[in-house]
């Protein structure tokens, strides 16, 4: 394929140049797999499905312990202007109905986990690059011009999530969002997040961050019948979800300020029309996010986040 120049400006003000695909036809799906899927082997045996649509990680497999994603039986996969149930949806550039950046959409959430517009620029066994660009059609959404390059690498125990956001513009811009993540577990009311106590937290999600509570308890709990909504505020990078009373997953993030737990209960979910049913109970969303601090980003300048899970 034909090879386009990359300038990635570094914090120090010193630039390097890199080559990269312009594009890459997307592989076959293999079998398994839904159509439109890059899947990621790892040596050990684990593996993941990336959706081109909406770069949009839809599963991840460990070696003797299966799937570790949740994804709906009625998840909407591939289809234009339609978010998928499940996985790892992007949020960005708005978090929830946050308007708390410049110009923000005014989007729930977003619109790149919709989009259909990404293309696969790199991609190795374990590890794939998909790309999306400012186009005319985002300019109608939001008014920056921007590449933002999504990274998934898989480890031996572990996947990676790297977003790299660059202003291509001669406007700074902000943004807020997060990595929606669904965890799949037999019952959410078997899982618990360690790492948490006393970080500031709002207790339901409105459309801004006031952090006038702190959080008390040393594990954070889903009892399954109502929704939890939590969102922690300039918190530690690392916590831990247990299951069943292990440990799970460390959780880790960079340069991402805060933590979300979501998950729907029983009392509401039959507001989510592509949810199965029961499934409520069979999912946690444990989220790193840029939500209570808009994450701003000047001209020729890049704004990078990094999330890990790690199986313990």
């Amino acid at each position: 394929p034909s090879l386009e120049q990359v300038i990635l400006p570094v914090r120090d003000g010193v630039s390097f140049i890199r080559l990269r695909p312009a594009s890459l036809s997307v592989p076959a799906a293999p079998a398994g797999a839904p159509e439109g899927c890059v899947r990621l082997r790892h040596a050990s045996g684990a593996t993941c499905d990336v959706s081109v649509y909406a770069a949009h990680v839809l599963s991840w497999c460990l070696p003797g312990a299966g799937e570790q994603l949740f994804l709906s039986s009625k998840a909407i996969l591939g289809t234009p202007g339609a978010a998928i149930r499940g996985g790892v949806p992007i949020c960005w550039p708005q978090f929830g109905t946050f308007e708390t950046a410049k110009d923000p959409p005014r989007m729930k959430h977003g619109f790149v986990r919709q989009s259909g517009s990404w293309r696969v620029c790199e991609v190795t066994e374990d590890s794939v690059s998909l790309r999306l660009t400012s186009d005319a059609e985002t300019l109608k959404k939001w008014p920056a011009e921007f590449e933002f390059i999504y990274t998934v690498s898989l480890a031996a125990k572990s996947m990676i999530l790297k977003m790299e956001v660059t202003n291509i513009g001669k406007e700074g811009f902000e943004f807020t969002g997060c990595l929606h993540t669904y965890f799949r577990c037999e019952a959410c009311t078997d899982c618990a997040v360690e790492g948490l106590k006393g970080e500031k937290v709002d207790i339901g999600i409105g459309d801004l961050f006031r952090g006038t509570e702190v959080e008390h308890l040393d594990q954070v709990t889903f009892d399954g019948t109502s929704e939890i909504q939590r969102l922690y505020g300039g918190t530690a990078d690392a916590i831990t979800l247990k299951d069943g009373g292990r440990k799970r997953f460390r959780l880790l993030k960079m340069n991402m300020p805060d933590w979300v737990l979501w998950n729907i209960g029983d009392a509401n979910e039959h507001t989510l029309k592509d949810l199965g049913d029961g499934e409520q109970r069979k999912y946690v969303c444990v989220e790193p996010g840029f939500a209570t601090v808009p994450q701003r980003v000047a001209a020729g300048s890049t704004w990078c986040g990094l999330h890990e899970v790690r199986a313990l």
